[in-house]
């Protein structure tokens, strides 16, 4: 399970450098680019977030990193229940793989109340338009999340329509943002239902770089990368193992090569590779 708030810190490290990276070469004459401002905008969110403690700030911000394209939401705060579940009728293990793990990262606290005083969400349902769980630069990953109590309902419901599953992944990132443990009344709550959040992208193609031949991380230092790149939608990890400074994959053609390791206990062998290749694709 993750540390959010540590999350969120290490986020606002990382666009804090950008920021300040691309302002400080910038001619003083020069108009500020567009997708600076917004940065910074998203900056700011974080940056009150972790001074206050408080996820939601002003009436024009979703408590949501990065903010969604566009969203409604209204004043009703509503509990989720002590039995909720992830819901769907699409044969994607991928999906059912996703279920189990944000209701990990969700569910943090075992002791939840189960108190009547606010409505119950009891489940979020997913549909997918296409199952094909093919990942290029492409792929469609928009969502909509919906989350709240119609006028004709007395129950909440919640629902997520992405056109594919990886729309439907960044929609469960979405939802677990939402999500915050109230220690007063023990109960996991959403503030600000109902919900309605149209998201897609800004850009195609949103990494991040991992230099090891220069600054050698352990294996499991980058899964937690890794992992962490979901926390703000990231979709390509950049890894560059080697270089001129330092030479640490283990090749089955040239085996001497990873002799020009930091160390002996600096290195990767093949199969580290295939482990995070393989097993952290999403």
């Amino acid at each position: 399970a993750r540390d959010k708030m540590a999350s969120s810190t290490l986020l606002f490290c990382l666009l804090s450098a950008i920021s300040g990276s691309l302002a400080g070469i910038l001619p003083s004459n020069e108009a500020v680019p567009n997708e600076l401002v917004a940065l910074e905008t998203e900056m700011n969110i974080v940056d009150e977030a972790l001074s206050t403690g408080n996820r939601f700030s002003a009436a024009a911000q979703a408590p949501i990193i990065p903010q969604p394209k566009s969203f409604t939401m209204g004043q009703q705060t509503i509990a989720l229940s002590a039995g909720f579940q992830f819901m769907t009728s699409c044969q994607s293990q991928t999906l059912k793989e996703a279920f189990a793990r944000y209701k990990s990262l969700i569910f943090t606290h075992s002791s939840a109340s189960a108190g009547n005083d606010l409505p119950q969400l009891a489940s979020v349902s997913v549909s997918l338009v296409s199952t094909d769980e093919t990942l290029q630069l492409e792929t469609d990953e928009s969502y909509t999340l919906s989350i709240g109590v119609s006028a004709r309902e007395t129950v909440p419901s919640g629902e997520i329509s992405a056109q594919t599953v990886y729309g439907a992944l960044r929609a469960l990132e979405t939802f677990s943002q939402l999500v915050l443990y109230n220690f007063t009344s023990g109960q996991y709550q959403i503030r600000g239902a109902p919900w309605n959040i149209m998201d897609a992208p800004r850009f195609q193609h949103r990494g991040l770089l991992v230099d090891t031949s220069r600054h050698f991380q352990p294996v499991r230092s980058l899964e937690r990368v890794i992992d962490s790149l979901s926390y703000a939608k990231l979709n390509v990890l950049h890894w560059h193992i080697v270089d001129s400074q330092s030479f640490p994959m283990q090749s089955q053609t040239y085996p001497s090569l990873w002799n020009g390791a930091y160390s002996a206990e600096e290195r990767y062998s093949t199969q580290d590779m295939k482990d995070i290749e393989i097993g952290r694709a999403v």
